[in-house]
């Protein structure tokens, strides 16, 4: 929704979106680390997360990166 709005403001909302675009996309990256910390302990939440990530649109493999 951001990066929508990204295209139709002006110059001076501009920056103020793009910066918090930059914000949102750490918030993302340290949330994933901290995921993947968490189900890297049980064996039972790293198989399942395996699993899940072999079906498209769950987990990162659904982000365009």
């Amino acid at each position: 929704m951001e990066s929508t709005r990204q295209r139709t403001a002006g110059p001076g909302s501009a920056p103020s979106i793009a910066s918090h675009l930059t914000w949102l996309d750490t918030q993302i990256r340290v949330l994933e680390e901290q995921i993947e910390i968490l189900i890297q302990h049980p064996a039972t939440l790293r198989l399942a997360a395996s699993l899940l990530r072999t079906i498209p649109s769950i987990g990162p493999l659904a982000q365009p990166r």
